[in-house]
């Protein structure tokens, strides 16, 4: 399906490579059985294309360029567009002070740059003792529902209960429990210190702006993008679907933390949001202004690298991508929290950039060895991670148990990493899918088609 397309610069070569992008989308979907439905857009010089593909849910219905789905933190990137738009009206205001704005308990030297570049020192979200557990807890039962959903299908595996306290989790947080938590963080918050991702930082920013709620809706309506909103899509909703099949809710959100990751959207309107970006108007500075990296790879909540700037979303069902790079836009909606789009999107850029990628199709998952420490010794150490965010490290150790390093880079949990078969310096870890590759003076992380490179 069409979207819209422009009049020059179009031809017979970007048409080629725009198809050829989709391609890989419905390769994803249609072979791979990666997710059960997706909608894919791409725009290259000067035209765009919007396509539904595979089953909204069980219901059986086909995706179309109108079906809505959750975009999660790709909200975070509509919200550095707001920011930019307010610093050029005020100029000052990136650099200005969360106290001068708003009389909550965070840091007296938390600005806006900190809580948008993720360095505010503020954690993802705050959890107590009592939370901490009900939140594992509930991630358990999702994991067993979705193993026994296998065997006797979702329906019955559904009547376990427990799970509702993550599915409903963001709906709990209303700004008096938001200040709360920054009230709980404060103590430990170094701004500017190190870099750690933030959805209390993102909700921060929608309370310093203001009338969030009232801005998101107003830049949609400049979009046209008439479709789109924030919380629970009425029109034609995607059913969402865990990594393991599993269906679930729609998650909601109260308050500032909407900022976060509470809008949705479709094809369609997010082909709109891609023209504008790469066009002439408003729109167009304020993304030049949120894009410019500020504190490593971050802008104004935009990941931005190598002249690629992007932003990816996940939702209790659903996983989102967003991608600009040169002239060309690529966004990637799911109905299914699997990190995989990642790379079909990436993949997708790179083609209509350069006419090929080696992102997608993934490689085959490499065999790992657990190996002794003799093995594991020589990369044990501590790596400059300052790429990502400022003083970000990543540690890498050996865990005798596993038998493998174990890596952790700064404000993210650990995760083991095992020697790939063949291999003397290159480990995987299957968790996440991430693979390191060591040389004597670096490490070289590649995720989801991004690579990232530590000395």
């Amino acid at each position: 399906m069409t979207a819209g397309q422009g009049g020059e610069g179009g031809g017979d070569g970007a048409e080629c490579r725009m198809q050829a992008a989709l391609r890989l989308a419905r390769q994803a979907v249609l072979d791979r059985g990666v997710v059960r439905g997706a909608a894919a857009v791409v725009v290259h010089r000067g035209q765009c294309l919007a396509e539904g593909i595979g089953e909204r849910g069980e219901c059986g219905r086909p995706v179309t360029a109108d079906t809505q789905f959750q975009i999660g933190s790709i909200t975070k990137a509509m919200t550095g567009l707001l920011v930019a738009q307010r610093e050029a009206a005020e100029p000052g205001f990136l650099e200005s002070k969360v106290r001068d704005h708003i009389a909550w308990p965070i840091h007296g030297e938390t600005t806006l740059r900190h809580l948008c570049t993720h360095t505010s020192g503020l954690p993802s979200i705050w959890l107590g003792l009592w939370q901490r557990f009900r939140f594992v807890a509930s991630a358990l039962v999702l994991r067993l529902q979705g193993a026994l959903a296998r065997v006797v299908g979702s329906r019955i595996a559904r009547s376990l209960p427990g799970a509702g306290y993550l599915e409903s989790f963001y709906e709990r947080c209303d700004d008096r429990t938001l200040e709360a938590w920054v009230r709980s963080s404060a103590a430990a918050a170094a701004p500017g210190k190190s870099g750690a991702y933030s959805n209390m930082g993102a909700g921060v920013v929608g309370r310093v702006l203001g009338d969030y709620t009232g801005l998101v809706k107003s830049l949609l309506d400049r979009l046209h993008m008439r479709r789109s909103g924030l919380n629970l899509a009425t029109a034609e909703p995607a059913q969402g679907y865990t990594a393991n099949g599993l269906p679930v809710p729609w998650w909601t959100f109260t308050g500032s933390i909407i900022a976060a990751g509470g809008v949705y959207s479709t094809a369609n309107d997010m082909a709109k949001l891609c023209q504008a970006l790469l066009g002439a108007g408003e729109v167009a500075a304020w993304f030049k202004a949120a894009r410019e990296p500020l504190a490593g790879m971050f802008g104004m909540f935009w990941v931005c690298r190598e002249g690629r700037s992007l932003h990816n979303g996940q939702t209790l069902g659903f996983h989102s991508f967003l991608g600009v790079e040169g002239d060309s836009a690529v966004a990637v909606l799911a109905n299914g929290a699997v990190m995989e789009i990642d790379e079909v999107a990436n993949g997708m850029l790179d083609v209509l950039i350069k006419g090929h990628t080696d992102k997608y199709p993934p490689k085959a998952v490499p065999k790992s060895l657990r190996v002794g420490r003799a093995a594991c010794e020589p990369f044990v150490g501590v790596y400059d991670a300052s790429s990502l965010a400022p003083g970000s490290e990543l540690k890498v150790g050996y865990a005798p148990v596993r038998r493998a390093l174990t890596l952790q880079i700064t404000g993210q949990p650990w995760f083991a990493a095992y020697l790939v078969e063949g291999e003397t310096s290159v480990f995987y870890a299957a968790s996440v899918k991430v693979t390191l590759a060591f040389t004597p003076h670096e490490a070289k992380l590649s995720q989801q088609g991004v690579e990232f490179r530590f000395v």
